[in-house]
């Protein structure tokens, strides 16, 4: 909805962003106010973009920020599970995989792994979680090659009082998923912020 408050919108964009620190002053009220007004923008902040056209609002990571503040890339283990970028938890299956940012390797997927990223927004699949291997193998979405928990949503529901049961913190993402951390509010639909549907196994 465009009238949420400053302090929920501050809450979903750290969420989305991946950061620690909520956004707060006068970019953060200016922002506030822009929604209200109904204007149709695109802005950043706090790492995070805010897209608004008509009644729908999308929040997600803001892929030039990944490059600008040097999201380190991290290599995994197997079996042991890793925080990337403050928004996903990766627990890997085999050895040798590093998770970084999509932006710069989208051409490197697979025809199959390219259509799949393409259901997200074009803005938003840079930011995108990926593996590669130091080898010079393959690149793959991250779900292929291990179990992908997606941070936001839980984020987001502790931070404004709605926790749920476990299962409905975390989305899982499977390989046929695009591990999207966006979230969306539509006027006269939705009473808050949401994350995406659960998606069925493929």
């Amino acid at each position: 909805m465009r009238d949420v408050s400053p302090k929920g919108l501050a809450t979903i964009l750290v969420c989305a962003g991946g950061g620690l620190a909520a956004p707060r002053g006068g970019r953060l009220s200016a922002l506030s106010k822009r929604l209200i007004s109904g204007e149709d923008f695109t802005s950043t902040l706090s790492g995070a973009r805010i897209v608004a056209e008509g009644d729908t609002v999308i929040v997600g990571r803001e892929p030039g920020d990944l490059r600008r503040c040097a999201v380190p890339d991290v290599a995994l283990e197997p079996g042991r599970a890793v925080v990337w970028d403050g928004r996903y938890e990766l627990t890997a299956r085999e050895p040798g995989w590093t998770v970084t940012a999509a932006l710069g390797r989208l051409a490197r997927l697979s025809p199959a792994d390219r259509k799949i990223v393409r259901r997200a927004p074009a803005w938003a699949r840079g930011a995108l979680p990926v593996l590669y291997r130091e080898d010079g193998g393959d690149t793959v979405l991250a779900g292929r090659r291990a179990e992908v928990r997606n941070l936001a949503p839980r984020r987001l529901k502790h931070a404004l009082g709605e926790t749920t049961q476990e299962a409905d913190l975390f989305l899982a993402v499977h390989g046929e998923t695009p591990p999207t951390d966006l979230f969306s509010f539509e006027d006269n639909k939705h009473d808050a912020p949401h994350g995406p549907p659960r998606d069925r196994e493929p």
